[in-house]
C-alpha cells in the first residue's frame, strides 16, 4: 500500500496514517456545519415568518455557488498547497456560518450562508479530502477515502445531535456561532501542525510525482475513447441524481417527519442516526470500489433508494418513516469514497483534482435543485409526498445509468496491463 510514498519507511506509513486521522477530523467538522440547515429550517422558519422556500433559497444558493467553485477548487489543488488553501477555506467558512446569527430577511441569510459559507466549505470538503487521502493512499484510494468519509457519518451522528439539544435549549441563532468557532478553532490549528510536522506526504503535484498511472492517448482506439467519455457523462448523471436526493433528504427529512407525526427532538436526531447507517455503507462502498468495479456499489445504493421511496410512496406511518431515514442513512455516503476510483480509473491521477471538482459541481447543483425543490413542492401541496414519488422515479434512473457505467474500471485496467 506504502511503496510509492515519498520518503519511505515507517516514518512515511505513520505520517500516512496521519494524514488519514487529520482528513477524518476535517470531514466530521464539514459535515456538522453542512447538515445543521436540516436541523434548524422549521424552527427558523417558523421564527423569522418566513415559507419553507424563502428559507431554503439559502441552501440553494448554497449548493449553487459550492458547485461552481468546486473546479476552480479542482485546479487550484492541482496546482497549489492543499493545507494553506483548506486552512483559507475554514477561516471564510466560520466567518460566514457564524454571522448567520444575525440575519433579519432572506437576503442576508442567502448572502452570508449561500454565498460566504459556500465558497468556504467548498475547499475543504469532500473534493479536497479525496485529493489529500488519494495522494497519501495512491493503491488503496477506496478504502482510505471510506475511512475518512466515516468522519462524515461521525460528524452527522455527534455534531448533529450535539446541535439540536442547543437549538431547543438556547435557539438557532446562538447554534451558529458555536458550532463556527468549534470547527475554526479545531481545523486551523490541526492542519498548521499537520503541514509543518508531515513532510513525507505529497501537499502539493510537484511533490507527488511518480505516482500517476495515465493511459497514453495513442493507445487506445478512438471508439475506445468516445465510450470512456460517454461513460463519464453517464458517470455525471449519476453524481447529478445522487445529489439531488441526497440535500432533499438532508434539508426536509427532520420537516417530513414532524410533519408526520414525529416528535420533534426525536426528528431532529433522525438525521444524527443516519450518520451512523452511513458509516457501514461508505466502508462496505470503499471495499467494494477497491476490490471490484466501482459502478457495483453505486448500482447497490440506488436499488436499495428505490425500494425504501417505493414502501414511503404507500404510507407516511412514522415508522415507515423512521425506516426510511435509516435505509437510506446506510446510502447516503455510498457514492463519495467512489468518485476517487471513478476517476483515477478513467483518466489516471495527473488531473483529479480537476476531475474531482467537476463531479463534485455537478453533485452540488443537483443537490441546488433537490434542496429547493423539496421547499416549493411543500408551500404548494402542503406535503411532499410528489417528492417522494419523483425521488423513487430518481432511483430508478440512477440504478439504469450504474449499470451502464459498471465495468468502466475493468475495462481501463485492462487496457493499462
Amino acid at each position: 500500500m506504502h511503496r510509492h510514498l515519498h520518503g519511505g519507511g515507517c516514518l512515511a506509513i505513520k505520517n500516512a496514517w496521519f494524514t488519514l486521522a487529520v482528513a477524518f477530523i476535517i470531514l466530521f467538522f464539514s459535515s456538522g456545519l453542512r447538515f445543521a440547515f436540516g436541523i434548524v429550517l422549521k424552527p427558523m422558519s417558523e421564527d423569522l415568518g418566513w415559507t419553507r422556500a424563502e428559507t431554503t433559497m439559502a441552501a440553494t444558493a448554497f449548493f449553487v455557488v459550492s458547485a461552481l467553485v468546486m473546479p476552480i477548487y479542482g485546479r487550484l489543488i492541482d496546482r497549489y498547497s492543499l493545507s494553506r488553501i483548506m486552512i483559507i477555506s475554514i477561516a471564510v467558512t466560520s466567518l460566514g456560518f457564524g454571522l448567520v446569527a444575525i440575519v433579519q430577511t432572506p437576503w442576508q441569510f442567502i448572502f452570508f450562508y449561500g454565498i460566504v459559507f459556500a465558497l468556504g466549505h467548498s475547499g475543504f470538503s469532500i473534493l479536497a479530502v479525496s485529493v489529500m487521502v488519494g495522494r497519501a493512499f495512491p493503491d488503496r484510494a477506496g478504502i482510505a477515502n471510506s475511512i475518512a468519509m466515516s468522519g462524515f457519518g461521525f460528524g452527522q451522528l455527534i455534531i448533529i445531535s450535539v446541535l439540536t439539544l442547543i437549538v431547543f435549549e438556547v435557539g438557532w441563532r446562538i447554534s451558529h456561532v458555536y458550532l463556527a468557532a468549534g470547527a475554526a478553532s479545531v481545523l486551523i490549528p490541526l492542519l498548521l501542525f499537520h503541514a509543518k510536522f508531515v513532510n513525507f506526504l505529497p501537499d502539493s503535484p510537484e511533490r507527488y510525482k511518480g505516482h500517476h498511472t495515465e493511459l497514453p492517448s495513442s493507445s487506445v482506439p478512438h471508439l475506445l475513447r468516445f465510450t470512456i467519455s460517454t461513460k463519464f457523462a453517464i458517470l455525471i448523471v449519476v453524481y447529478a441524481l445522487c445529489g439531488f436526493q441526497d440535500f432533499f433528504m438532508a434539508t426536509h427529512i427532520a420537516s417530513f417527519a414532524t410533519d408526520n407525526g414525529v416528535e420533534d427532538q426525536f426528528a431532529g436526531n433522525l438525521l444524527a442516526i443516519m450518520g451512523v447507517f452511513a458509516l457501514a455503507g461508505v466502508i462496505i462502498a470503499g471495499l467494494l470500489g477497491d476490490r471490484f468495479k466501482a459502478g457495483f456499489p453505486t448500482v447497490i445504493c440506488f436499488l436499495i433508494r428505490l425500494v425504501i421511496f417505493i414502501l414511503i410512496c404507500t404510507s407516511n406511518q412514522p415508522s415507515f418513516i423512521v425506516l426510511l431515514a435509516f435505509s437510506y442513512g446506510f446510502t447516503f455516503l455510498i457514492t463519495a469514497p467512489l468518485t476517487v476510483v471513478f476517476v483515477k480509473d478513467l483518466f489516471g491521477t495527473s488531473k483529479m483534482g480537476t476531475l474531482i471538482g467537476i463531479v463534485n459541481m455537478v453533485h452540488q447543483f443537483g443537490g441546488a435543485i433537490g434542496a429547493y425543490a423539496g421547499g416549493i413542492v411543500f408551500d404548494h401541496t402542503g406535503s411532499y409526498q410528489l417528492m417522494m414519488i419523483f425521488m423513487a422515479v430518481l432511483s430508478l434512473g440512477g440504478l439504469i445509468c450504474s449499470y451502464f457505467i459498471h465495468g468502466s474500471a475493468t475495462f481501463r485496467r485492462r487496457m493499462l496491463n
